[in-house]
């Protein structure tokens, strides 16, 4: 039971000597021996190695989960396998919050990072029989993601997912996070006085990490980034000289959605952007 906050796990795994309850040893424990437990963790061999990729189809919200397990030695029984949907970016209450001032969002809300939003494995997770070393096993699991859960926006730019295989339901050996990639974006576009039609243009990769590339904005000379509530994030001006394979540099946006907007002397467009790093 948790008797404080912060409180937490590392790995659901016993640290008796750490634990927040003296009288009855749990698994939860106070912030202050986070890191004692995490390093013990790091230091500790795995007999499984696991790697994950996720697509989101941006129209149809349907995500899609590809995981592998290769097992370096042999693993117990039954090792059960999950995979965990989280998101950033959850504006709720937080006692304490001014103690993270960073997070705040006046008046008196808090920016939650990393909160677990769904479980594709069910609460416990997904049996794998076949653990002798050498083995290679598969799995994929699709969700179709809702616009909300619990009246709180599932906002797809602000999506982690995470895969993990524990022994039953508790220790948990080995886990990875899976790189997201967003498709089938709809470009959308706007045209200012006196243009009839837009001229598209691309933006790749989108996702995008460090670098964004754009192609088909040569008759536009400004280029503005814009997170989802409207603020400016970036401006790139003469952009017609930046444009094509000299890039422009994102790496200093953090993850989420953003709209990309090209202005010209008499015309204006814009899409959707991923920072997906």
């Amino acid at each position: 039971s948790l008797a404080g906050y912060p409180a937490g796990t590392v790995n659901r795994h016993l640290f008796p000597g750490l634990s927040q309850n003296t009288t009855s040893p749990g698994t939860a424990m106070s912030r202050g021996n986070w890191t004692n437990a995490s390093n013990q963790i790091m230091a500790q061999a795995s007999y499984v190695n696991v790697a994950a990729t996720a697509t989101v189809d941006v129209t149809t919200r349907l995500m899609t989960v590809y995981v592998e397990l290769y097992y370096t030695g042999n693993g117990p029984a039954q090792n059960l396998l999950s995979v965990a949907l989280l998101q950033n970016n959850v504006i709720g209450p937080k006692v304490g919050a001014s103690l993270n001032p960073s997070y705040v969002v006046p008046p008196s809300s808090y920016k939650h990072m990393h909160m677990l939003r769904h479980l594709l494995t069910g609460q416990w997770g997904d049996p794998i029989i076949k653990t002798a070393a050498g083995t290679f096993t598969t799995r994929t699991y699709t969700y179709t993601l809702p616009t909300h859960i619990t009246n709180v926006e599932l906002a797809l730019g602000n999506l982690e997912v995470m895969a993990f295989v524990a022994e039953g339901q508790q220790v948990i050996m080995t886990g990875a996070e899976a790189a997201i990639t967003y498709t089938n974006f709809i470009f959308v576009h706007d045209v200012s006085i006196g243009i009839k039609q837009a001229e598209q243009f691309f933006i790749y990769p989108n996702p995008a990490n460090d670098v964004l590339y754009v192609a088909g904005g040569e008759r536009y000379n400004t280029l503005q980034i814009f997170n989802v509530v409207g603020q400016l994030a970036k401006t790139v001006g003469n952009f017609s000289s930046q444009k094509g394979q000299d890039g422009i540099y994102v790496g200093d946006l953090a993850r989420g959605v953003y709209i990309v907007k090209l202005y010209g002397d008499d015309r204006e467009t814009f899409t959707r952007l991923v920072i997906s790093k």
